[in-house]
């Protein structure tokens, strides 16, 4: 029950801070709830009602989780750029580049996701990883290009 709470309660403030919903009172942060736990709700019950539907959920946890850790890494290098330590910024560009190469073609070839044959799907996911790298060394030089010049 406890990581429940926690891991819907992080959800709210992160959906709060996005959208720059207000939370400043116990009715504001029970409406976002309330809406939350009910998409929660009708997801479960979508699990339990297909028979296939924990594998199916499960298989979507895991590749945003992957996806999750593909924007991590995207954040380490660009604060590696930032912060001057740019020379190293391989360190983590490769293994971003690599969860991108995984993910993309993952869900491109998943019956989950568009079901594209592997050849098609590893083709998406090598032209995704190459993007990933060129957008990432733009963004990150540009960043701290920028931030030299305060």
């Amino acid at each position: 029950m406890t990581s429940g709470d926690t891991a819907l309660r992080g959800l709210r403030l992160t959906v709060a801070e996005s959208f720059h919903i207000d939370q400043s009172t116990n009715v504001k942060r029970l409406s976002l709830s309330a809406i939350i736990f009910a998409l929660v709700a009708a997801i479960l019950v979508f699990a339990k009602m297909n028979s296939n539907g924990f594998n199916i959920l499960w298989r979507y946890f895991a590749w945003s989780n992957q996806t999750l850790s593909l924007f991590a890494f995207l954040a380490i290098t660009v604060w590696m750029f930032e912060n001057g330590k740019g020379k190293f910024a391989w360190v983590p560009l490769i293994p971003g580049a690599w969860y991108a190469f995984i993910t993309i073609t993952y869900i491109m070839n998943a019956k989950i996701g568009f079901n594209i044959p592997w050849g098609g799907a590893y083709a998406i996911g090598i032209a995704a990883a190459a993007a990933y790298v060129v957008v990432i060394l733009w963004y990150g030089r540009k960043r701290a290009s920028r931030l030299s010049a305060k």
